[in-house]
């Protein structure tokens, strides 16, 4: 359970294959969405993912930001209305 993201108009998931981490964030709603995406231990442990302070890119617009990947902790995103974050993780 994580209080700090929106289950009802938000989906998040990861995917890792040879040697790229994906994380996708999509917002279902019409206002945009400061979420809090826990990932967790198993997808760690199933993945193996790398934790700490990584940076990633966004697929979308070519930005960069570090994301902490922690089995405890969240990285924060924010995600517009209607839309979807894509970052491809370096690490």
């Amino acid at each position: 359970d994580n209080p700090g993201f929106d289950a009802q108009h938000c989906f998040a998931f990861i995917r890792r294959a040879k040697g790229e981490i994906v994380l996708v964030v999509v917002n279902f709603s019409a206002e945009d969405k400061h979420q809090r995406v826990r990932i967790p231990q198993h997808a760690f442990d199933y993945l193996n993912l790398p934790q700490g302070d990584m940076e990633a890119t966004s697929v979308l617009d070519g930005g960069t930001i570090v994301v902490h990947l922690a089995s405890d902790d969240c990285f924060d995103v924010i995600v517009p209305a209607y839309s979807g974050v894509i970052l491809q993780v370096h690490g």
